[in-house]
């Protein structure tokens, strides 16, 4: 079972990107603190997640954003029968980043 307070650096880089305001300031923090468990490389490295309800609400609601706008390019693809087995993971990427936040907001709540 995948503990969802822990997020990678890569997941809480790629996450920051979409975000502003006090949820970009907090990522942010989060980035340049010291991992819970240090992987074998940088972005591997686990951070606890232990933000305000607000905060991961803001994050979710961004990255369900982002995503939605995802799926519909995805879906183009998909339907012309262009789509790439890159397309593929990195639609499953962000898929599974936005549901793992989506998830611990209904944890949080």
């Amino acid at each position: 079972m995948e503990n969802l307070n822990l997020m990678t650096r890569q997941e809480l880089t790629d996450s920051l990107q979409y975000v502003s305001g006090a949820a970009f300031h907090e990522l942010a923090l989060l980035i340049k603190s010291k991992p819970e468990v240090s992987g074998i490389e940088p972005p591997l490295d686990l951070f606890l997640i232990s933000f305000s309800a607000d905060i991961i609400s803001d994050i979710s609601y961004a990255l369900e954003s982002v995503t939605w706008d995802m799926a519909e390019v995805y879906a183009g693809k998909l339907e012309a029968g262009q789509n790439t087995s890159e397309d593929d993971q990195q639609y499953q990427y962000w898929q599974t980043l936005q549901e793992k936040w989506g998830y611990l907001e209904m944890a949080v709540d």
